[in-house]
């Protein structure tokens, strides 16, 4: 009963915590890695498994038929809905990534003792900035693909610089939010931003109206 849960230590405020954050605190949570695979896998149930996959080896043309006969009324018909979802909870997190980088904010308030900082927080301030800005260019849904391509290659820069040379497994080295966030934006930077973006052809329409009518 008097021991302690020494896996769980907390993070506080304090001079430290930039220095923490970025070259390595003792302990972080993982609630950012557990949103990241439920929405994840909340695409990938609608999204199906893809060209690659066992599906395609055992039933050749099989799980593009199943494609075709759900396209409009089963779960193909919702994967735009659940790619926008989890392209808003990306840029949502790119954003909190962004802060703490820039503004010494969000703070680990608990996590796993001597677990790795993540990788993404250990790059450079600077960084925070492409982080703010482009998360909200993915909430929007603007400039998706450009966007995403931006987000993937900085992910990708944290995992090659910071992650991998800690240890080879992503499990030990901080990596595996970086990972999943190359492989995110990559997909959405090939199939765009889903059902759920800002339209710019729709303010420019609205605006061709408004000067038709003052013309007139």
């Amino acid at each position: 009963m008097n021991q302690t849960l020494h896996f769980l230590e907390p993070v506080g405020d304090d001079e430290q915590f930039a220095r923490r954050c970025r070259t390595g605190p003792r302990g972080r949570n993982g609630g950012e890695e557990a949103t990241l695979f439920c929405y994840f896998y909340l695409w990938l149930w609608t999204a199906g498994p893809g060209a690659w996959s066992l599906d395609s080896l055992l039933w050749p043309g099989g799980s593009d038929r199943r494609a075709r006969r759900t396209e409009g009324a089963g779960l193909a018909a919702w994967e735009p809905y659940t790619r926008s979802l989890l392209r808003i909870i990306v840029g949502f997190l790119f954003t909190l990534h962004g802060c703490r980088k820039l503004f010494d904010v969000l703070a680990p308030v608990a996590g796993r003792r001597n677990a790795p900082a993540l990788a993404i927080d250990a790059l450079p301030s600077l960084t925070g900035l492409i982080d703010l800005t482009g998360g909200v260019l993915l909430i929007a849904g603007l400039f998706v693909r450009q966007t995403a391509v931006v987000m993937a290659a900085e992910a990708l820069l944290a995992y090659a610089l910071i992650a991998q040379p800690r240890t080879l497994w992503p499990i030990r080295n901080g990596g595996n939010e970086a990972l999943l966030y190359v492989l995110i934006c990559a997909y959405l930077a090939v199939a765009g931003a889903g059902a759920w973006r800002v339209r710019l052809s729709s303010f420019v329409q609205m605006k061709s109206i408004y000067l038709a009518d003052d013309k007139a």
